[in-house]
């Protein structure tokens, strides 16, 4: 029976033990985000802009072709001396290529025969070569020139776009992770407060026992500790909520009971100050810390290269091709046309001049459209981006600036206050100060120890914020 207990007692004791898996700044910074649902989707994004690049040089690969045909029949002719096939074969093997020149290349070999009333496999058999060239809108490949380079722009800009939002999302992290640091620190500051409340409302219990208090001042610490304890769980359901949002962002840590580990609040907002100092002495915003600049670089080679294309979508098409063949000719297989291929070799060539013009104005009122389209596109995306870059910088010297003065009167308002409260506690012993005035400068206090930590949040935030668009900040809080 006894063993029984103490078995009992210990699967207790062990099932309410429960891992919890601590969690730094450090540990969040390490992770390989780009392995995360939410930077999946940029990934693919970046590999899309990457396949149109390496599609479009698919065009300018070597290309196998063949084709053979094979025809038999039986057909009478008409009259005597109008001869009709029986059988006929045809082959032909050839490779060609496209070339980033505005010319298209091509060589094959091949081999006709076929049977009549007259001759008997009588068999031509050859190599030729053929060209292309387009004289005008694509004149030594000023498209494909411009289009290749158009898809590298995009592809490149793209990696860009990937690591500004791999930047936006570490950042993410950080923010959450400093929103639970200062939910931390605000419990705690509650759960003093609560005890403290405890305590008072345990002395006026006593002092009402011995009709020194009354109900009222009673009543008022009774409502003052249910007031921190609201107080504790709504920040108790804000902590779940942030780490609920943390899981959903990292979904290997779903199933993990997480806390935090111990941090260093003073030494960070030291870094913080520093790294603010550092971006202060940067008058004109720092281009060259920002992934932004290769953007709008990107954006505005990417417009005048579509400029291009665009110029020439209404000009006509004019095309230069010809052909060269040798070949030879026999009567009995491909032996004698093979024989005469190499002594009495035979040529031929064709030389022509495609031409395609649009009649009419709309292709040129496409065009014109397709312009204004691009201009009104990149204009738009290089202000948005630029009025980012500026924005950020400009405003954080006033705006860190402004937090850090705040939070120095902040301090000096919570230390006076912390006096005051000792002060006052004692009056209230002596019954020299009402419960009510004691209770307002708790509140007072408490008050202003939260605004403290609330304002180094914010400092936090702005700072992880500036570092989304400066993502090469040269500070050592910008740790990605």
């Amino acid at each position: 029976m006894k063993t029984n207990i103490i078995n009992t007692l210990a699967l207790f004791l062990f099932s309410s033990m429960v891992y919890s898996l601590e969690i730094t700044e450090e540990s969040l910074i390490q992770l390989k985000v780009e392995q995360l649902p939410g930077l999946q989707k940029i990934e693919a994004s970046q590999l899309q802009s990457r396949l149109e690049y390496e599609s479009y040089k698919e065009k300018f690969i070597p290309t196998l072709y063949g084709q053979g045909t094979h025809t038999n029949s039986d057909e009478k002719s008409f009259i005597s001396f109008m001869p009709t096939t029986q059988r006929a074969n045809a082959y032909k093997l050839g490779v060609k290529k496209a070339l980033s020149k505005g010319i298209e290349l091509g060589g094959e070999v091949f081999m006709e025969n076929f049977t009549n009333d007259f001759l008997d496999s009588a068999t031509t058999q050859g190599a030729g070569f053929n060209l292309s060239m387009d004289l005008n809108r694509n004149f030594l490949g000023r498209i494909d020139h411009n289009q290749l380079k158009l898809s590298e722009s995009t592809s490149d800009r793209a990696n860009y776009q990937k690591k500004i939002h791999v930047a936006s999302f570490r950042n993410t992290l950080r923010k959450l992770y400093w929103s639970l640091v200062a939910n931390n620190e605000s419990r705690n500051i509650t759960n003093i407060l609560l005890e403290s409340a405890k305590k008072s409302l345990a002395e006026v219990n006593r002092r009402f026992k011995n009709k020194v208090a009354d109900s009222g001042e009673v009543a008022r610490y009774q409502a003052l500790v249910a007031s921190r304890k609201s107080s504790l769980i709504s920040l108790e359901y804000r902590k779940d909520a942030l780490y609920t949002s943390l899981k959903e962002l990292v979904p290997s840590l779903a199933e993990e009971n997480l806390t935090l580990a111990p941090y260093d609040i003073d030494k960070t907002i030291q870094k913080v100050y520093a790294c603010s100092l550092v971006i202060n002495q940067t008058k004109e915003s720092p281009f060259e810390n920002t992934y932004y600049d290769e953007m709008i670089a990107a954006i505005n080679k990417e417009e005048s290269l579509r400029n291009r294309i665009i110029g020439a979508h209404s000009g006509a098409d004019v095309k230069l091709v010809g052909s060269y063949e040798a070949l030879g000719r026999g009567v009995g297989g491909s032996s004698p046309a093979f024989d005469d291929f190499q002594d009495n070799r035979q040529r031929r060539y064709t030389v022509g001049l495609q031409l395609n013009i649009p009649l009419g104005s709309q292709k040129k009122k496409n065009e014109k459209i397709q312009g204004e389209i691009n201009r009104i596109m990149s204009e738009a995306t290089r202000k948005e981006q630029m009025a980012k870059i500026k924005t950020y910088h400009h405003q954080i010297k006033y705006t860190i600036g402004h937090l850090f003065e705040a939070l120095k009167t902040q301090k000096l308002n919570s230390s006076f206050l912390e006096k005051s409260l000792k002060v006052s506690r004692k009056k209230y012993r002596q019954a020299r100060l009402s419960a009510t005035d004691i209770i307002q400068e708790e509140e007072s206090y408490f008050q202003s120890k939260l605004d403290e930590i609330q304002t180094n949040l914010t400092a936090m935030h702005t700072l992880l914020d500036y570092f989304s668009v400066y993502q090469k900040t040269p500070c050592d809080i910008n740790r990605i």
